[in-house]
């Protein structure tokens, strides 16, 4: 299962990451979090926040220099 869910992600160019359930709902929990605040209290904007960088294209590097 987890080769077609990579192939997925690949074609459509999404970040696949692997690692222990526990952490993978941690990692989610946590960017559920830091995308809920207000753009004030956030150090980069949405839209070069890292958790969103693969919905934009480009690196977070490529995207701040950009913003």
């Amino acid at each position: 299962m987890s080769e077609r869910v990579r192939a997925l992600c690949e074609k459509y160019d999404l970040p696949y990451t692997t690692g222990s359930l526990t952490h993978q709902y941690m990692q989610t929990l946590r960017t559920l979090w830091k995308l809920s605040l207000p753009e004030r209290f956030l150090a980069a904007s949405a839209d070069a926040a890292p958790e969103t960088a693969s919905e934009r294209g480009g690196t977070v590097q490529e995207l701040r220099k950009s913003a």
